[in-house]
């Protein structure tokens, strides 16, 4: 599931509405599973690694600064939605 939502942010980075639509929404469920704004932090430090180390010698810092901004794009827009309710399904 996490993969999906990061290609289809990604897919989108430069479309504003779409990433607000769609990430305050994801943003408003996660903060009703509990997710902190300090989380948004670890993971991406967490993903950015993570990313650097599968790509080993290929990896550089053009890649480590884009994914960077595109992680805090990303974030931003679903802090954007903390606030609003979150439509989550309840667990059977």
């Amino acid at each position: 599931m996490f993969e999906r939502a990061l290609m289809a942010a990604l897919d989108h980075i430069e479309d504003d509405a779409w990433l607000s639509e769609k990430l305050a929404r994801l943003g408003a469920q996660h903060a009703a599973y509990g997710v902190t704004p300090e989380m948004y932090e670890w993971f991406g430090e967490a993903l950015v690694a993570a990313l650097s180390e599968v790509s080993a010698a290929d990896w550089t810092e053009a890649h480590r600064d884009a994914w960077t901004r595109a992680y805090r794009v990303i974030a931003a827009r679903m802090r954007a939605g903390e606030r609003a309710p979150a439509r989550v399904a309840p667990v059977a």
